[in-house]
């Protein structure tokens, strides 16, 4: 017999799943296990959740359960805190090796897509500054006000609809700080096409890095202190070895 757990679900669909794989049987517990883990100790009410009930007897002394199908008993025996953790500690310290290498490509591509944006913003600077004053020399000393006063107005109003072009393509606001945002990306994606970097592999081993990291400290809260201390005695015990 076969039965996937849904950590979630109460024990009531756990009973519903076994009986319309076999309709034969008619009634369905589960008990906690004494030391001795033969007798019957407490019945789980058939609203407990898969996950509060796995709580309940990974942090008792017998660490399994018992599943009475009507007049025949199945033991079931849960997983010691290394047997779970360890497997997922080396998938974590896989990717976190994946990452930690994809890091040295990304910092760097990084670094020259941050420079490069700076030099957009000073570039942005370096033509207002020379529109400023080329317009202070037509006024002044060449065109005069006259023939300046139409032209600036048009300019404005050609600024006006540049940053409307903006907002329609990028769906932002014109600000510096989004010139320098945008221009960054771009520049980011031609690098790592360059050089080969894989944004969505990159993230994706992130995604993974932390949902293992939760899973196992949601695992560890699952044992409570005294697997974790057996656990940590285990890798002192490896590394003296």
């Amino acid at each position: 017999m076969t039965v996937a757990l849904q950590f979630s679900q109460p024990l009531a669909s756990v009973v519903t799943q076994i009986q319309q794989d076999f309709p034969e049987i008619k009634r369905i517990s589960f008990y906690s296990l004494t030391s001795d883990g033969k007798n019957l100790h407490s019945r789980f009410s058939s609203s407990t959740l898969v996950r509060e009930m796995l709580s309940t007897v990974s942090q008792s002394e017998t660490k399994g359960f018992r599943i009475e199908l009507d007049n025949f008993n199945v033991l079931v025996a849960l997983p010691t805190l290394l047997e779970r953790v360890e497997p997922l500690k080396h998938e974590l310290a896989f990717v976190e090796k994946k990452i930690e290498e994809m890091n040295v490509v990304k910092d760097h591509c990084d670094k020259i897509a941050h420079r490069y944006s700076e030099s957009v913003l000073r570039l942005s600077f370096g033509g207002l500054l020379v529109y400023w004053v080329v317009g202070i020399r037509l006024t002044w000393w060449e065109l005069g006000w006259d023939v300046m006063e139409p032209f600036t107005y048009f300019c404005g109003i050609g600024f006006a609809l540049a940053t409307y072009v903006w907002y329609m393509l990028t769906r932002q606001e014109y600000t510096y700080d989004s010139l320098k945002s945008l221009s960054q990306n771009i520049k980011l994606k031609e690098i790592y096409r360059q050089r080969g970097f894989d944004a969505t592999e990159y993230e994706h081993h992130v995604k993974r890095a932390e949902k293992l990291t939760h899973l196992i400290a949601e695992i560890r809260a699952e044992y409570g202190e005294d697997a974790i201390d057996e656990l940590r005695d285990h890798h002192l015990a490896k590394k003296n070895v």
